[in-house]
């Protein structure tokens, strides 16, 4: 776990759409921290100690817990389409119409928005 700090701007949404696809991404900020300089240090030791592995794979991947790549935002819930529904969904795979349901989900989804979360570490 790397400690850091919240710098997202506030999330604005489109309520103007019954539904909105949401996309999200995360950006470090590592000005302020020693990570990269200690995990750089730490990838040196690795290969050059006589434990070394050429197929020693030492790429990093930051993830923050609970981030969903896509969301799918219903603004107001009693202003939900009919073909959003789980029954309809659970109708429309067992008949393998769920393609169908998936691109009407999608041509009326309203504008799509993306949110970058923003840690400072």
């Amino acid at each position: 776990t790397i400690p850091s700090v919240d710098r997202s701007e506030k999330f604005h949404p489109n309520a103007n759409a019954a539904m909105t696809v949401i996309s999200t991404k995360l950006q470090m900020q590592w000005q302020n921290s020693n990570y990269l300089q200690a995990y750089q240090q730490w990838q040196a030791i690795q290969a050059s100690s006589k434990a070394y592995d050429e197929q020693q794979d030492f790429s990093q991947n930051v993830v923050l817990p609970g981030q969903k790549p896509s969301i799918l935002a219903v603004w107001l819930p009693d202003q939900r389409p009919w073909y959003s529904s789980p029954c309809v969904f659970w109708v429309a795979h067992f008949l393998m119409f769920s393609p169908c349901i998936r691109l009407a989900v999608g041509a009326n989804s309203g504008a799509a928005m993306s949110f970058t979360y923003v840690k400072e570490a």
